[in-house]
């Protein structure tokens, strides 16, 4: 799967520099791999 977050975001949460302002992102992420995981084909 690709990362979508360019690389200052990447670094953002990394360093757990405001992740408020990610948390649509991450939780995108979380559920697009539970359904991967699930074999769902994700366009």
């Amino acid at each position: 799967m690709k990362a979508w977050m360019d690389e200052e975001a990447q670094e953002d949460l990394r360093v757990n520099k405001n992740p408020g302002v990610y948390k649509g992102a991450l939780y995108e992420n979380f559920v697009a791999e539970a359904f991967v995981k699930q074999g769902f084909v994700l366009l």
